[in-house]
């Protein structure tokens, strides 16, 4: 593994001292009805489509170095100037870890410990971090259901693509700038769509992302207020309006979308204010019973876009094809927001 082209992070490599090295393990892809799904992701979505497994895994690392790594130490030896951990998770559909002179700042919230490993420039900075990610956490758990998992771990990874999510860990990029909140809260928010409701990220990645940016909108509301979310969602609503096709479907494949810029106004921005408007168009009630039964239907699991529409059909007791049409598959016209 080596630095990182022009110092500037990816995904995996060496920063500024630091080895981040998300999805360093084999993993299991899905066996789907055509043999088992191996194609390569296409450039600026995630990279990976895979099933859960139970990881037992040993790391050997200098030992003046920190570690975070997705599922729980369970034992630690140090000899000179090395050390060996060994690492156990619960059902996880990947593993990353990273290596660095990071301090540690932890939370307990619930049963759960919130970690976030910080580099030295960005102290001030730990309860900012777990202030969002608590609230965010706090939210899900109540909203959609329980997080399984002993601990979550925040790495400060500068230029990590703002954000990116592991089961377990999330690297975020933007500590040292005024935009912390919303990456944290986002990633946090993929524990639950995508670490355990998981789907295919390549063909399907609304499924995950925006469900992410959504999340978003609702830690907004439950922590400053309707008016905060209301503009938050109107800020997303004028990205995509000025696009030359506002109509264009979230449904599409990563690699279905004319840019990465599209991509993300579409499969971002767009498939959150499609759930604003599920939200307004089945009510609140019936909104938050969905959740908490696609939750219970697909943890661990890999849902699709279908079994999203029945788990809101049968929360409803409604057809939705109509709205879905409109928003996912064939797109049309942006209705106006429902607050």
């Amino acid at each position: 593994i080596g630095p990182f082209p022009g110092g500037a992070p990816r995904r995996m490599g060496i920063t500024q001292g630091m080895l981040l090295a998300p999805t360093f393990y084999p993993l299991i892809p899905p066996l789907g009805e055509e043999g088992w799904q191996v194609e390569a992701a296409p450039p600026g979505g995630d990279t990976t489509n895979s099933e859960t497994a139970l990881y037992d895994l040993s790391i050997t690392a200098p030992a003046d170095l920190a570690l975070a790594v997705s599922g729980v130490e369970v034992d630690r030896e140090v000899s000179g100037a090395r050390q060996t951990v060994r690492v156990l998770s619960g059902p996880m559909r990947d593993i990353a870890f990273a290596l660095g002179p990071f301090q540690v700042a932890e939370r307990q919230v619930g049963q759960v410990t919130l970690r976030a490993w910080l580099l030295p420039d960005h102290l001030e900075e730990q309860d900012v971090v777990l202030d969002a990610a608590a609230g965010q956490w706090a939210l899900l758990e109540e909203l959609v259901g329980p997080y399984p998992y002993p601990e979550l771990d925040i790495v400060d990874s500068p230029g990590a693509f703002g954000g990116i999510e592991y089961p377990g860990l999330i690297f975020i990029g933007t500590l040292g700038t005024p935009w912390v909140v919303e990456p944290v809260v986002h990633e946090v928010a993929h524990q639950w769509f995508y670490a355990l409701i998981g789907d295919d990220q390549i063909h399907e990645p609304w499924l995950d992302e925006a469900l992410a940016t959504y999340a978003t909108a609702l830690y907004y509301e439950r922590a400053f207020g309707s008016g905060r979310a209301t503009g938050y969602l109107s800020d997303l609503r004028s990205v995509v309006r000025a696009h030359a096709k506002p109509e264009t479907p979230i449904g599409l494949g990563v690699g279905e979308y004319a840019s990465e810029e599209d991509y993300t106004i579409f499969v971002y921005f767009k498939g959150a204010l499609f759930l604003e408007t599920l939200r307004h168009s089945i009510g609140e009630d019936a909104f938050h019973s969905f959740l908490k039964s696609y939750y219970q239907a697909h943890r661990f699991d890999i849902a699709n876009a279908d079994d999203f529409q029945d788990a809101a059909e049968r929360a409803c007791a409604c057809d939705l094809d109509a709205l879905f049409d409109l928003w996912v598959y064939e797109g049309g016209e942006l209705p106006e927001l429902a607050r």
